[in-house]
């Protein structure tokens, strides 16, 4: 989320001048091909990013030809490691505008402001519940829409909840499907 990200172009970046726009990795494959003067095909194709040639010469966004504002991570993987004893849940998060949305997938989301928590130290779920749906309801559509099934988790139908109870790792909520129970009714 707060990654550096260095440009040199002589005659279109002014030496010195910074820009406080978010901007995503996705964007880095459409703003090469804009530079070598391909940007018109890839206005025909589905991208993620978008160029930011634009904010080389307007660093502020003035002009706003600079338009994403929603970013979108999701790292499949994650579990439980048995040499440290330590469960690392998969996470997808979504960043629109100053909140990020981290949502792992034993069902829990966080919430922050960062731009006035930098550290992410303050969850705000609970006492932004509104925004914290808003923000689920849209990472949820993405994960619908571009993570294939077979990288995303889902509810263990073997699930024992009084198992669970001796474990440190939190139980599993499906905040994605159906609200069911778990181990399913017979």
């Amino acid at each position: 989320v707060r990654v550096p990200f260095i440009a040199y172009q002589p005659g279109t970046i002014k030496a010195g001048s910074v820009c406080d726009v978010a901007v995503g990795v996705t964007d880095l494959f459409p703003t090469l091909m804009s530079f070598v003067g391909q940007g018109e095909r890839l206005n025909k194709s589905a991208l993620d990013g978008q160029s930011i040639l634009p904010l080389f010469a307007d660093p502020k966004n003035t002009k706003k030809q600079y338009t994403r504002d929603t970013f979108f991570w999701h790292t499949a993987g994650g579990g439980y490691n048995a040499a440290k004893k330590t469960y690392t849940p998969t996470q997808t998060a979504i960043r629109i505008g100053d909140y990020k949305l981290i949502f792992d997938d034993q069902g829990y989301l966080e919430l922050y402001n960062i731009a006035t928590d930098l550290s992410e130290e303050r969850n705000l779920a609970a006492t932004k519940p509104e925004k914290a749906q808003e923000l689920f309801k849209k990472l949820d559509t993405w994960l619908d829409e571009t993570v294939p099934a077979k990288y995303q988790r889902r509810p263990n139908p073997l699930y024992d909840p009084a198992a669970n109870a001796r474990s440190a790792v939190p139980p599993y909520r499906n905040l994605r499907g159906p609200q069911e129970t778990f181990p399913p009714a017979n």
